[in-house]
């Protein structure tokens, strides 16, 4: 009887643009998206199924991201992904859309992963990446997801690095039920900044460093003069909801990715879901319906399984 080839891929959302960091700084989060890819070797096509956050609206085709990421992957080694057979995808999406916790990023990562690993073409991390982030536009979530932890990213020269220090500091995560398109709010940005400007958020970003290395923060720290006063437009009630997370305790607050979800530092879970109700309550005052997740920083990043399954039953493989 022959059996399928199964691989599971679990992915950590993420916090783009980190505190003052835009495009550089990321952060993986510990909400998951999970990825099951199955291969029949005697059949042909693609099925896809999406479940959780979504459903009905993503794209269940070959126009989907995840497989649309695996495309370049085969292609930048002249793979001919036909020879795998049947391919079959379903995405638990746990992580909401168009939110800025990087759920896009997800399934880029899990199609570029299941990509490599199913046709064994044994690209590294950087090669994988540099995919990923062509897809996605930006490096900053991808990094995150795919490595794990707090990230650096350097675009101009299309590396990630995991800082070595992690934050084990609680997250409060406050999503508005408003949806910010990413591309609309990177189009929100001048051209050029003051040098007075550039000097500012250059001071914050080596002190956010040094914040994380010392295990201490501050709100400075994660002030912002490259997007947040930009983006912050999209997303009603803001300084209100930034007010309100400072003055219940937060370490710092800044807007994860392009928005519209609100983070916050805090010192610890206690402190944290005490944060968490004063920027929802915020958000309330102006009408603003929100989810809050109170979470923290993942120090692993994007894994990959595989399974062989037969009819009549599955076996996990060794993790890769």
């Amino acid at each position: 009887m022959k059996k399928a080839v199964k691989y599971i891929v679990d992915v950590p959302g993420s916090s783009g643009n980190f505190g003052c960091g835009y495009d550089v700084l990321a952060a993986a989060l510990k909400i998951h998206n999970h990825f099951e890819f199955t291969l029949d070797a005697g059949s042909s096509g693609l099925a896809v199924s999406i479940s959780g956050f979504g459903k009905g609206e993503i794209a269940e085709d070959a126009s989907n991201i995840i497989f649309r990421t695996a495309l370049p992957v085969w292609k930048k080694k002249s793979f001919n992904y036909r020879k795998l057979g049947r391919v079959s995808i379903k995405a638990v999406n746990r992580i909401p859309l168009m939110k800025g916790m990087g759920s896009s990023a997800t399934a880029r990562v899990a199609g570029a992963l299941f990509a490599n690993e199913a046709a064994g073409l044994g690209m590294d991390n950087n090669e994988l990446l540099a995919v990923i982030a062509g897809e996605e536009g930006h490096y900053d979530n991808a990094a995150a997801s795919l490595l794990g932890g707090v990230v650096i990213c350097n675009p101009d020269r299309g590396v990630a690095r995991r800082v070595a220090r992690q934050i084990t500091k609680p997250l409060c995560i406050v999503v508005p039920d408003i949806n910010v398109s990413t591309s609309k709010a990177r189009k929100m940005l001048p051209a050029k900044y003051s040098m007075g400007d550039v000097v500012f958020n250059l001071s914050r970003a080596a002190a956010i460093i040094d914040g994380i290395y010392r295990g201490r923060f501050e709100p400075f720290m994660f002030e912002d003069r490259i997007h947040t006063p930009f983006r912050k437009k999209l997303i009603k009630g803001f300084d209100s909801v930034e007010k309100a997370a400072l003055g219940a305790g937060a370490l710092g607050v800044f807007i994860s990715g392009s928005g519209s979800a609100v983070g916050a530092v805090a010192q610890n879970a206690r402190e944290a879901a005490k944060i968490a109700r004063a920027m929802k309550k915020a958000f309330a005052a102006v009408r603003v319906k929100a989810a809050v997740f109170v979470t923290g920083i993942s120090p692993r990043g994007a894994v990959i399984r595989h399974v062989s399954r037969s009819a009549v039953g599955t076996q996990a493989g060794k993790q890769k």
